[in-house]
């Protein structure tokens, strides 16, 4: 199996990511049709980070080593798929990079078989609430979707990690990441779309966490998170 990366650098939720990708990958005894070999991974420093992205096409590697599955990571730190940047993103220096500049580059130099997209962390841009920056959201996410679609490729999409708030600066963040979530999983009946809920299984792991202890964060448990059924979360959503 050939992998290709654009970086390797850290994100505190890869692990928990990679568990949940297993776990539904696990649950049939072939995760994707015969005609996936190439599968690409869409998505900002999360995705860009590679560790969970490694360990997918590890974890494919072992279990179906006749697929030869290749795996191309391409997340972007920042990115957005709303178009939206903060004015001082950067100190000011340049605005977040957007999705819609880079887009067909992607897909026309990978040619994928599959496309797995995780958007939404940056997409409020660490602000309160706001109609107009969700329906950005939105917007750029039907995009990203029918663009993809219209290569003639499937996506799935990923809805977005929480956001800690005890370990944040953007208070009212975690509910706004709540509110993507929720559309994002409303498109599975409305349009039919493959969408992984990484985000609720997440939030009730992390409440679950801290009723038994107050100052539980990601960080603490991360060595331990791959041996707990933290991925049962999924709902057969292949």
């Amino acid at each position: 199996m050939r992998l290709i990366y654009a970086v390797l650098t850290s994100k505190r939720f890869a692990v928990l990511m990679l568990v949940s990708l297993l776990y539904q990958i696990n649950l049939k005894a072939q995760p994707f049709s015969r005609q996936v070999h190439r599968i690409v991974f869409l998505g900002n420093s999360i995705t860009y980070d590679g560790r969970y992205v490694t360990d997918v096409a590890a974890y494919l590697r072992v279990k179906y080593p006749r697929q030869n599955y290749e795996i191309i990571n391409v997340g972007l730190p920042s990115e957005t798929v709303s178009g939206l940047s903060e004015p001082n993103h950067a100190d000011g220096k340049f605005p977040r990079p957007d999705l819609h500049e880079r887009l067909s580059r992607v897909l026309q130099q990978t040619k994928p078989d599959l496309v797995i997209a995780c958007y939404g962390m940056n997409d409020g841009i660490y602000l309160p609430w706001d109609e107009s920056r969700f329906a950005a959201f939105r917007t750029g996410v039907q995009w990203l979707h029918d663009q993809v679609v219209k290569a003639g490729t499937p996506i799935i999409h990923v809805t977005p990690p929480v956001y800690d708030e005890s370990r944040g600066q953007a208070q009212g963040y975690a509910a706004v990441l709540d509110r993507y979530a929720e559309w994002l999983l409303a498109q599975r009946e409305a349009q039919q779309w493959r969408v992984l809920d990484l985000h609720f299984p997440m939030k009730t792991y992390l409440e679950t966490q801290r009723q038994q202890n107050a100052t539980f964060t990601w960080p603490k448990t991360v060595s331990t998170r791959r041996n707990r059924a933290t991925g049962s979360w999924l709902n057969n959503s292949w």
